[in-house]
């Protein structure tokens, strides 16, 4: 009886053990996704911010955008660009308007 009752509370601390592992490996992987949805609800933060910020200056209801164009930049900034047109002319053999020359046959 005693090494049956021994293979029982081998057994079942075995078993505990694995509990234990896999409860560690969740932990660990919930941990991780927590980790990345952190990072990605952070990145969407920003970027609604920006998109926001960016609306409001289109609206009229941000602050004046300074053209630097003529200014030596010694790092990245972001801006906004609006009623700009560009004028040119646009030579190739296929596919030379990308996707302009593809939308308007009349190119």
């Amino acid at each position: 009886m005693s090494n049956i009752s021994g293979e029982l509370t081998d057994q079942s601390k075995a078993s505990g053990d694995t509990i234990d592992s896999m409860t560690d490996s969740v932990d660990g992987g919930i941990q991780s996704i927590t980790r990345d949805l952190d990072r990605i609800l952070n990145t969407s933060s920003k970027i609604t911010d920006i998109i926001s910020d960016d609306v409001n200056v289109l609206l009229g209801n941000g602050s004046a955008i300074d053209d630097v164009s003529g200014e030596a930049l010694t790092e990245r900034t972001l801006g906004v660009v609006s009623g700009c047109s560009n004028h040119g002319k646009i030579e190739g053999d296929i596919n030379a308007g990308g996707i302009a020359g593809i939308m308007n046959t009349g190119v």
